[in-house]
Formats: C-alpha cells, sequence, structure tokens
C-alpha cells in the first residue's frame, strides 16, 4: 500500500523519493520507476448490466408491475395458507425465522386477521 500511494503521488517517468515511502532519514536516494510502469488503477468490480431481453424479468408493455411490500406480502399469505395457518411451517416454508415471520404479519397488519 506504501508502495502503491508513493507511486501514484509521483509524477510520470520521475523516481519516488525515500520520503514518499516514509524512509526519509533512512535512505537519502530514490527508487526508479521504469517509464511506462504504473500502478494499475485500483481494481473494482465490474458494475452488472442489466441482461438484454431476458425473458424471466422482461415485462410487457402495460402489464402490472407490484411494488415488492405487496409481493411479499402476497408470498406470504400463499405460503400460510398453503400450512393451513401454521405460522412455524410457514417461517419454514419461507426459510425465514418466525420471528421474522411475526413481524412482517405485523408490518402488512395481518397478524390480528389471523390471515
Amino acid at each position: 500500500n506504501t508502495i502503491e500511494r508513493a507511486v501514484i503521488l509521483t509524477e510520470p517517468d520521475t523516481p519516488v523519493q525515500a520520503a514518499a515511502l516514509g524512509l526519509g532519514p533512512l535512505l537519502g536516494g530514490s527508487v526508479a520507476v521504469p517509464a511506462g510502469q504504473g500502478v494499475p488503477a485500483p481494481m473494482r468490480a465490474p458494475i452488472a448490466e442489466p441482461a438484454a431481453e431476458d425473458p424471466a424479468v422482461h415485462v410487457p408493455d402495460g402489464a402490472e408491475v407490484k411494488a415488492l411490500h405487496e409481493v411479499e406480502k402476497e408470498h406470504i399469505l400463499r405460503a400460510l395458507s398453503k400450512t393451513s395457518g401454521n405460522r412455524t411451517k410457514t417461517a419454514e416454508l419461507l426459510g425465514i425465522s418466525i420471528r421474522t415471520l411475526r413481524n412482517k404479519l405485523n408490518e402488512y397488519q395481518l397478524a390480528e386477521s389471523g390471515e
């Protein structure tokens, strides 16, 4: 990291000074960096481009797109129906904890109705 920082902060085609490496009093000279040999740009994860015409995510014009919380609410209700209202089994089916299910039921105001 120290060497990379020193190279980045040093003008191109000029030697890296010992002081830039934190070695000022120890070394009086400099460290030469060969011309054209810089430190590559920091590695970054590429930004994912949306899939072009992926039929799994393509929404036809005019199709209804629901808010995520509505889709989640409907999914929870379907899972509750499938387990005959058993919250423990519903949580297992959804891959969430019973506490998370309880919080979601409260959030969507489904706890009192027993849906």
